[in-house]
Order: structure tokens, then C-alpha cells, then sequence
């Protein structure tokens, strides 16, 4: 029997096994285009996510601060039993032995306020200059992830052309190891030549490694951004060769007027800008109840009865209105310590303002000039690679006709290679600078 339910458990594990492998081989591949990508980094960010829910707390609080100006309705109560020897009416003297009194009192008060030394509204405007703020603030989140995935997206495509680069050059070397031993068994070529070519080919071995190690992990990091399945196949749709063809320098504003729209429109700069004039309504909100009065409209109604008539009034009733005027005098030397410590906070928040623009001049002159010198790269590493075909084939000729060495051979596969790889990164370089650009001023992406 127990062999028998081994066997059964064995069966279903090769029948899982089975459908899992057979689920895999016919799941199709995910193909995934940069705006795709952009969509998914939106939909699953957690820094997007948080900033979505500090802009939903900062409404609730900017709507919960109007609470002040609104009248407010409180009922109070309060009982005890007291043990006295009060005198009551009637009574010539002290009573020689304390009495238990129950005692209640009950009020209803409901209270307006006129003027609260403008710390209300202060305050309300701070609340909704936060609110203001915390929506830049998703804004700027929106935009940064577009930007990190749309990197990202790129640098997998960059890898994938370093990695088949290598690949070709580590076919060629494949060959001309081959060929080398081929000439030595004929005699003509010799030992050295023959390790040449195989050091050659093995030292492509490791190259090859790093790139592929390098590639996994640029896919893990959009794996998780994107929110995909880890063994969940995918092709990017939008080619790296094609992607910076597409982008049109002439719809480019220049640097200063680039800059202009920046400052414009630039959510995390303009958030600075927005925190300044939340700190100034704080600052106001204290100075003004710390130092301003405040006058309220107060009505109230109530009882204030003991509970046995023997040792008091068993009823009695009260109610009135009344205007309730607070001056402040004086509050102990806090409030001018706590409005030095507010203003030297407003004055650096100033100071990240005029911080943050300068970052952001430099970042958009930088990504400028790496767009202007990426295009001159490509053109010429485009030409490089032409010649490096040519040369490759003009060494092996050479070679074959004992007129150049095998080291000729392997520094011409060694240029190719060198030639593709940085006009991949050229073309990298002017994606990246384009995408740099549109993050900071918002240009509308031709890629797509």
C-alpha cells in the first residue's frame, strides 16, 4: 500500500510537472512598447502611490481646516457626591455633621467665532497651498518614473546591441581559431599563432558575462517597475537604431527658452515655490494668535441642581449669551522664539528654491550639450563601423596572402566590435539626453 500511494504521488507529480512545462512552452512572449512600459511604471509605482495618498490626506486636512470659522455645539456633564457641612437656607449654623450632597450640572453651549486674529484663514490658506503642493509633488513622481523606465527601457536595448556585437566578434575569433589550427596542421601558421587566436577567443568568454549579467539586471529592475511576471517572456518593440531617428532636434526650443518653460512648468521646482508660500501663511497663523485678539459669540443653557432638596436647591436652571473678548499679553517669550525659529525655516525653504533652479539649469544645459555631441558621435561611429567591416576584410586577405599578421586579424575584429558599441552608446546618449529634456520641461515625446 505504501509503495502503491508512492507511485500515485509520483504520477501526479510528473503530470504537474508536465502541464506547468507545457504552460510554459506555449506562453506567448509579452511584447512591450515604451509607452506600454510607461503605463504599467504609472500604474504600479510606489512613490506614485504614496504621493496619491499624501495628496488625498492634504485635501482632507485643507477641508478639516475650515472646521474654525464654522460654529461648534458641545454638551457637557458633570455628577459627583460631595461631603460637607455647608449651611443651607434655614439652617442658624454649621451643622455638627457633614452631609452627602449629589450634585449635577448639565450645559449646552454653542459658541461662533467672529474673529480669530486672521490665524483661521492663514491657516486655511497654508492648508490649501499644501494641498497644492502635494499635487505638484505627484505630478513630479508621474514624471520621474516615466523618465527612470524609459532610461531603463533603453539601457536593455543598449545591452542587447553590446551583447550581439561581442557575439559577432566572438563567431569571427570562433573561425579564426578554427582556421589557425587548420594552417598550423599544414604548416603555415605557427604554435603562436594558433594560442593567439585562442586567447583571443577565450578572453571574448567573460566579455560576454558581464554584459549578459549587466542585462539581467537592468530586466529585473523593469520586471519590477512594470510590474511583470518574472518568468513572463517579453520582446521591447521600440528598436534603439529606429528610436533616435525619430527625435526632431527642430522642435527643440533652445537652452534659454527651454529654461523659461521649465520654470513654468517644472512640478518639483514649482512645489518649492508653492512650500515657501505655505511656510508665510504659517508664519502668519502664529504671529497673528500669539499676538492679535479674538472675540467669540457664546450661548449656553443649563442645570446646576442637587438631588435631595434637604441639603439644597433641587432645580435650577440657567441661560444667557454672551460676546467673549481674549486678549493676548503676554506668553511667556514663546511666540517670539517660535516665529524666529518659522521665519530662519522660510528663508531656507527660500534658499532650495533658488537651489533647485540652479540644478535644473545645469541638468537641462547638460542634457543640451549630450545631445549635440551624441549626434556628432553617431555620425561618426556609423562611418567607423563601415570602415571596420572593410578593414576586417582587407586583414584577413593579407593575412591569407602572408602579408599581415593574426594580430592584424584580431585587432580588426576587436575595432568592429569597439566601433558598435560606441555607436550604440552614442545613440543611447541621445535617447537619454531626449528623455532628460522632456522630464524637465514637459516636451511631447516624437519617440512614440
Amino acid at each position: 500500500m505504501k509503495y502503491l500511494s508512492k507511485l500515485t504521488c509520483s504520477f501526479l507529480f510528473l503530470t504537474v510537472s508536465a502541464n506547468v512545462k507545457a504552460e510554459t512552452a506555449t506562453k506567448s512572449v509579452l511584447k512591450i512598447s515604451l509607452e506600454d512600459a510607461e503605463k504599467k511604471t504609472l500604474e504600479n509605482n510606489h512613490l506614485i502611490k504614496r504621493a496619491s495618498y499624501d495628496l488625498k490626506a492634504s485635501s482632507a486636512a485643507a477641508t478639516s481646516a475650515w472646521k474654525n470659522l464654522l460654529p461648534k455645539i458641545e454638551a457637557r456633564m458633570t455628577g459627583g457626591t460631595y461631603h460637607d457641612r455647608e449651611r443651607i437656607v434655614g439652617e442658624s449654623e454649621l451643622p455638627k455633621v457633614g452631609r452627602d450632597r449629589n450634585r449635577y450640572q448639565a450645559e449646552l453651549v454653542l459658541s461662533q467665532p467672529i474673529f480669530s486674529g486672521f490665524s483661521d484663514t492663514n491657516q486655511i490658506r497654508a492648508k490649501e497651498a499644501a494641498k497644492r503642493r502635494y499635487g505638484m509633488l505627484l505630478d513630479s513622481a508621474k514624471t520621474e518614473s516615466k523618465r527612470d523606465v524609459a532610461r531603463l527601457y533603453f539601457q536593455i536595448e543598449l545591452a542587447n546591441l553590446e551583447i550581439d556585437a561581442e557575439n559577432e566578434v566572438y563567431e569571427l575569433r570562433k573561425q579564426q581559431y578554427q582556421e589557425v589550427k587548420s594552417r598550423r596542421l599544414q604548416g603555415r601558421a605557427r604554435e603562436l599563432e594558433v594560442l593567439q587566436a585562442e586567447y583571443a577567443l577565450k578572453s571574448q568568454i567573460p566579455v560576454i558575462k558581464t554584459l549578459q549579467a549587466d542585462l539581467d539586471r537592468y530586466t529585473l529592475q523593469f520586471v519590477r517597475m512594470t510590474d511583470i511576471a518574472l518568468d513572463q517572456k517579453f520582446t521591447l518593440t521600440d528598436k534603439i537604431e529606429v528610436a533616435h531617428l525619430a527625435i526632431d532636434e527642430k522642435k527643440l526650443p533652445d537652452v534659454s527658452e527651454a529654461y523659461k518653460r521649465v520654470v513654468r512648468s517644472n512640478s518639483k521646482y514649482n512645489s518649492k515655490i508653492v512650500e515657501v508660500e505655505e511656510a508665510a501663511y504659517k508664519h502668519k497663523a502664529e504671529t497673528s494668535k500669539e499676538h492679535f485678539p479674538t472675540v467669540d459669540f457664546v450661548l449656553f443653557t443649563g442645570t446646576d441642581s442637587h438631588l435631595r432638596s434637604d441639603v439644597g436647591s433641587p432645580d435650577a436652571v440657567k441661560y444667557g449669551g454672551e460676546l467673549r473678548l481674549t486678549v493676548p499679553l503676554f506668553s511667556g517669550f514663546s511666540s517670539f522664539s517660535d516665529n524666529e525659529a518659522i521665519r530662519n525655516e522660510r528663508n531656507s525653504l527660500v534658499e532650495d528654491v533658488a537651489i533647485e533652479r540652479e540644478v535644473i539649469l545645469e541638468d537641462l544645459t547638460s542634457a543640451y550639450k549630450m545631445l549635440e555631441v551624441a549626434k556628432e558621435r553617431i555620425t561618426a561611429e556609423t562611418l567607423n563601423v563601415e570602415l571596420a567591416s572593410k578593414s576586417i576584410k582587407e586583414a584577413e586577405t593579407l593575412y591569407q596572402s602572408g602579408r599581415a599578421t593574426l594580430t592584424d586579424v584580431l585587432d580588426s575584429y576587436r575595432q568592429k566590435v569597439s566601433a558598435k558599441r560606441n555607436l550604440g552608446k552614442a545613440m543611447f546618449d541621445k535617447i537619454d539626453a531626449y528623455i532628460e529634456i522632456r522630464s524637465l520641461m514637459g516636451v511631447p515625446d516624437e519617440t512614440k
